[in-house]
C-alpha cells in the first residue's frame, strides 16, 4: 500500500478538483464509520472521490488494510493509503503551486474520531484557499458520550511526564480544542456522525446513523471463515478490557470476575468464549480459564457478530463498547459486570468512567448487582 505525507495528500487534492473526501481511520470501528459515511454521501446523490488514510496506532501499528474496505461502493472512487505526517520535500514545490491557483469553491469532506485535525485543515486551507472544509466526527465509542474536557485532561496528564508537555495538554483539551469546535460550528464545518446524540444528561439515538453503520457494517465481514463463526454461535461472549495492562484494575480483581462467569456457563452447559481486547499485551493471564479465547484483532466483533445466523445467547464485558453496540444493531442481550469489581481495587479515572458508563447506558445494558441477578439475566 502507498504511503503519503500531509502535503502529498493535499498536492494530489490540489490537483484534482473531483476530489472531495478524504478520511482518516484507526481501527475496525472507525472503517465501519467510514464506510457508512460513504453510504450516507451517496445516498443523498452526492459524489465521492478522494482517499482513505489509514492512521498507525501507536502500540499495534497499522491494523487496517484493503479488506476492511472491501465493501465500499463500486460508486464510490476512493484509493487506499497509509498516512505518514513526515512532509519533507513537498513544501516549496505547493508554496509556488498556490500563487496559480485560481479556481471555483469546492466541498472537501474531511471524517476523523475524536475532533478536527487543527493543522491538517490550516494546511489545506492555505495551500487550496478555494476549499470549504465540512470536518465530520465518526463515532469513536462510549467514552465520546461519557467524558468531559476535564476528563480528557485527567487522563492526558496521567501518561505526560514533562511539565511542557502537560501544559499543552490543558490548553488544548480545556481551552484550544472547545474553541476551536465551537468556531468550526458557526462556520457550518463540523458535523457528528455518530450513534447518539447527547443534550445534558440525555442520550437520544440517531437512528438515521445507526441504520447506515448497521448496513456497513453486515456487509463487511463476508471474508470471515466459517471456522470462526462457528465458534460464537449460540455462545456467551465475554468482552475483556486493558485494565491489567493500563493498570486500571489490581489485584486481578477482573480476572476472578470473569473466571466466575465462565464456571456459571459452563455449569449451564453454555458455551462461554472470551474475545480479548484488540490492545491487550499480557494475554496468559487467560491461560488457566476453560473456555475457547479468541484473539483475532483483525476484524470488529461488530462485523463477526452481524454475520452470524445464531446470534449469541448474550454478551458479558465491563464497559466495553460493544455491550451497546451488540445491543443497538443486533437486539442482543448485553450485560455488565462493572458491580462486581470493588472500587478499592480500580483506579480513581476508571473509577469515573464506571460510573458514568452505568448512567449514560442504563437502557442498552443489564447492569446486576449480586450473582445471583446475573444468573437471572442469564437464563431468561
Amino acid at each position: 500500500m502507498v504511503r503519503l505525507t500531509t502535503f502529498e495528500l493535499i498536492h494530489k487534492i490540489q490537483k484534482d478538483e473531483n476530489i472531495n473526501f478524504i478520511a482518516f481511520p484507526l481501527t475496525p470501528w472507525a472503517a465501519h464509520g467510514v464506510i457508512a459515511y460513504i453510504n450516507y454521501l451517496l445516498d443523498q446523490g452526492k459524489a465521492v472521490r478522494g482517499f482513505i488514510g489509514i492512521l498507525k496506532h501507536p502500540q499495534a501499528g497499522y491494523i487496517l488494510s484493503e479488506k476492511h474496505f472491501a465493501s465500499i461502493s463500486q460508486s464510490a472512487l476512493v484509493q487506499l493509503f497509509e498516512f505518514d505526517r513526515i512532509d519533507t520535500q513537498y513544501i516549496v514545490e505547493m508554496q509556488v503551486a498556490k500563487s496559480e491557483m485560481r479556481r471555483k469553491c469546492r466541498q472537501l469532506y474531511i471524517l476523523r474520531q475524536s475532533a478536527p485535525d487543527s493543522r491538517l485543515i490550516k494546511k489545506i486551507k492555505h495551500f487550496i484557499p478555494e476549499i470549504k472544509i465540512k470536518n465530520i466526527i465518526l463515532d469513536e465509542g462510549l467514552a465520546m458520550y461519557m467524558r468531559s474536557p476535564m476528563d480528557w485532561l485527567s487522563e492526558h496528564l496521567a501518561v505526560t511526564k514533562s511539565t511542557k508537555d502537560k501544559m499543552k495538554a490543558v490548553i488544548c483539551d480545556i481551552v484550544y480544542g472547545p474553541l476551536m469546535l465551537r468556531y468550526l460550528k458557526t462556520k457550518d464545518e463540523l458535523e457528528y456522525f455518530s450513534l447518539f446524540s447527547k443534550n445534558k444528561i440525555t442520550l437520544e439515538k440517531n437512528n438515521q446513523v445507526c441504520t447506515f453503520y448497521a448496513k456497513a457494517i453486515r456487509a463487511s465481514a463476508n471474508w470471515i471463515e466459517e471456522s470462526t463463526k462457528s465458534i460464537f454461535d449460540g455462545a456467551v461472549v465475554i468482552n475483556t478490557q486493558p485494565f491489567y495492562d493500563n493498570k486500571e484494575v489490581f489485584d486481578d480483581a477482573d480476572l476472578r470476575v470473569i473466571e466466575h462467569i465462565v464456571n456459571i456457563c459452563n455449569q449451564h452447559s453454555i458455551r462461554p468464549v472470551l474475545k480479548l481486547h484488540p490492545r491487550e499485551k499480557t494475554i496468559s493471564r487467560y491461560d488457566h480459564l476453560k473456555c475457547i479465547v479468541d484473539q483475532s484483532q483483525d476484524i470488529s466483533q461488530e462485523a463477526l457478530i452481524a454475520n452470524l445466523e445464531n446470534k449469541p445467547k448474550a454478551i458479558i464485558g465491563f464497559s466495553s463498547t460493544t455491550l451497546v453496540s451488540e445491543n443497538v444493531f443486533e437486539g442482543i442481550k448485553t450485560i455488565s459486570m462493572i458491580k462486581f469489581i470493588d472500587s478499592s481495587n480500580v483506579c480513581r479515572s476508571m473509577q469515573h468512567d464506571f460510573r458514568a458508563f452505568a448512567e449514560t447506558f442504563y437502557d442498552y445494558v443489564l447492569i446486576p448487582e449480586t450473582w445471583e441477578e446475573f444468573e437471572e439475566y442469564l437464563s431468561t
